[in-house]
């Protein structure tokens, strides 16, 4: 019976090959320990990941190993799609595959294909220099390609969602407006404007805002479109000569009506009860200095948007419409 050594080899984070972890003094029957204990995992065949898939993000679990496949199978070869989606930072939320799915492309000059090898999904499409970058040092779809990659594969809500997201993230923002990145996503959508889910992607695209700050503020967006909900104003701030007071997350000027999409999401995780309480504080001066502008505010959750009638009742009714 073999038992899990008490302590890993003593191996920086990193997603290397058989023959390294050799390199490195780590003898099979370690190796084989260490993997069957749960500390290590091999993503694909002949890589060992020298972490356990729960300890670390999966932001850098695809980067890592996206750099040790495409140094194993060429330069020509790009993390694209779902894993480049996750190298960009962009919302996991949406992402049809596992985590322990890692997607590739490699240009074909012309034609699509797909082909799959183990863990490994590795697209043959037209690749032109223009669509590959690198991001943290790894070679990669642009922002642009990755998302109408992704687009294409969702539904219309999802694609808002990472659309929204790619518009209003810190490399979004980096471009010199947001109209670039939407513009080079249009371009990317036209260059395969006959590939399946391409028409709903470019409704996607039309639809999105760049001011939707987390994934509950886009699904919301799509909600008040499914539902005939008037489109709001987003980000409204409230102030008077000594600064800002208030920002309203939805603002519908003409009812005078604030709503706020209580997520959590653009802060991480839920708050501790002592954030909880500070928050509570917090939004409850922001709704009596609204109110006092005489602005009505109201307040949904994500338990909210899975009651969508509900809501809409309630939204309806508060809008008078």
């Amino acid at each position: 019976m073999h038992h899990a050594p008490k302590n890993s080899p003593a191996l920086p984070f990193n997603i290397v090959s058989l023959a390294e972890t050799e390199m490195l003094g780590v003898s099979r029957y370690r190796r084989l320990n260490m993997i069957r204990s749960g500390r290590w995992m091999e993503p694909s065949r002949g890589l060992i990941c020298t972490e356990a898939l729960n300890s670390i993000d999966q932001a850098t679990f695809h980067r890592e190993w996206a750099r040790a496949e495409i140094i194993r199978r060429g330069s020509r070869h790009v993390a694209s799609v779902w894993s480049a989606a996750r190298i960009w930072g962009l919302p996991d939320y949406v992402t049809p595959t596992p985590v322990t799915e890692l997607s590739l492309t490699t240009d074909s000059g012309r034609n699509t294909r797909s082909k799959r090898v183990g863990s490994v999904r590795i697209l043959e499409a037209p690749l032109p220099d223009s669509a590959k970058t690198t991001c943290d040092g790894i070679p990669v779809t642009t922002l642009a390609r990755t998302v109408a990659d992704c687009a294409r594969r969702l539904s219309f809500e999802d694609a808002v969602v990472i659309i929204e997201s790619a518009l209003n993230s810190k490399r979004g923002r980096d471009f010199d407006t947001s109209h670039r990145l939407r513009d080079e996503i249009r371009d990317e959508l036209n260059a395969f404007a006959r590939a399946h889910g391409s028409v709903r992607a470019r409704a996607a695209l039309d639809f999105a805002s760049s001011l939707s700050e987390s994934v509950f503020e886009s699904r919301s967006r799509v909600f008040f479109e499914v539902h005939r909900i008037p489109q709001p104003r987003q980000q409204v701030e409230f102030g008077d000569e000594n600064g800002t007071r208030a920002r309203g997350d939805f603002v519908w000027e003409l009812q005078k009506v604030v709503g706020e999409a209580d997520g959590y999401a653009k802060t991480g995780n839920l708050p501790t009860d002592s954030e909880r309480r500070r928050r509570w504080k917090r939004d409850k001066e922001r709704d009596l200095y609204l109110n006092s502008l005489g602005y009505r505010v109201i307040h949904w959750t994500w338990d909210d948007l899975r009651r969508p009638l509900e809501l809409a009742a309630t939204l309806r009714r508060v809008l008078a419409l």
